[in-house]
């Protein structure tokens, strides 16, 4: 452990220098998660980060090579700070809503990377509280969470499950995987059907044609509903378009229509993590020709999983009742935590109280 030192990113300044050694150990590490990504973080804080937000990601190096990431800052609240992981904490209407982050370790090195983390993060003062949001159940920080000593008041709550779908071989044989029989239908009549087909972004397309279609029809979607698009909301959009923008340049951006008869039916927009397609979010006319035009347009990730060679097809978090239970059923567990010293236990309360009086 002698030879382990700390390097702390505290400005933007200092986080910029570190893209590519973040990308290299990345790789090494083969982190499948586009919300641990450089670019998603960096970007996050860019957009999100407040004033009197503290950023504090520790690097713990060996050799002069990067061996551990804890992509962690710390948020302003009343009486002190609360850590929590880059990317979270943002206001709900502007929402990017990150999953499955975590603590970024060279295997072999982490019960030392914890060991020291601990020490050194608790030297910071006023740190009152800690929050993680989505993290999975056989994560590293549930397993820091689950050593870590502390005479702290803690609050977990489940939030769903991961959907995530093992990508085979041929289109039959990934028809077959599908949970429910109407979905099953449904996937073999989309793809026999003559009026429908798919338009894929390419390498050298026009984003801004999809990216522009995909607002359109998504914030359409949630209209109908009676509610806002989170498309609307300039933040969430401003930094969404400079995330696909950067995704597209290498090579990372899926972005496709699926049309039927001539009209654009369903868009998805995701990313391609190493060996894993993520789904992040999708535009679905649901008033159309096709019935179905949402399992259309997972059939569809599915063959570009398929063509790519891709090991798996990340629906990301949902329900236990949600849609995604019918193509596949959930996997692990996510869950948010979070924790305060005992003399601060009261300030939940106190929040939620205030919020009701300002309410009404």
């Amino acid at each position: 452990m002698s030879n382990i030192t700390l390097r702390m990113i505290e400005s933007m300044e200092d986080f910029a220098e570190y893209e590519k050694q973040w990308e290299t150990f990345c790789e090494r590490l083969d982190i499948s998660n586009m919300c641990l990504s450089f670019s998603w973080l960096f970007l996050w804080c860019r957009y999100y980060l407040s004033p009197l937000d503290r950023l504090i990601i520790h690097c713990y190096f060996e050799d002069n090579e990067i061996i551990g990431i804890f992509p962690v800052y710390l948020k302003k609240i009343s009486c002190g700070y609360q850590l929590r992981f880059v990317a979270t904490g943002e206001k709900q209407e502007a929402g990017i809503c990150s999953e499955f982050q975590d603590f970024m370790l060279e295997p072999e090195k982490q019960e030392d990377l914890l060991t020291l983390f601990t020490k050194n993060i608790f030297k910071v003062p006023k740190i009152i509280s800690y929050a993680f949001d989505n993290i999975l159940s056989n994560s590293v920080v549930e397993s820091w969470l689950n050593h870590f000593n502390h005479n702290w008041v803690t609050k977990n709550i489940n939030v769903g499950v991961r959907y995530i779908v093992k990508v085979e071989n041929d289109q039959t044989s990934q028809i077959s995987t599908l949970k429910s029989k109407t979905t099953k239908r449904h996937a073999k009549q989309y793809i026999t059907s003559p009026d429908c087909f798919c338009e894929r972004l390419t390498a050298d397309g026009n984003m801004d044609d999809f990216f522009n279609e995909l607002i359109k029809l998504h914030n359409h979607s949630w209209h109908e509903r009676g509610q806002k698009g989170v498309f609307e909301n300039e933040q969430f959009r401003v930094f969404h378009y400079e995330f696909a923008t950067q995704a597209h340049q290498k090579n990372k951006l899926v972005m496709f229509k699926v049309l039927c008869k001539n009209k654009t039916v369903a868009i998805f927009y995701g990313v391609i993590d190493s060996h894993i397609l993520s789904y992040y979010q999708s535009g679905i006319l649901r008033q159309s020709t096709l019935p179905a035009a949402g399992v259309a347009m997972h059939v569809e990730a599915l063959v570009f999983a398929q063509e790519n060679e891709l090991e798996k097809y990340d629906l990301m978090k949902g329900k236990p009742d949600s849609y995604k239970q019918r193509i596949v059923k959930g996997g692990q567990l996510v869950f948010n935590t979070s924790a305060f010293k005992k003399q601060y236990s009261w300030l939940p309360y106190f929040w939620k109280l205030k919020s009701i009086v300002f309410k009404n």
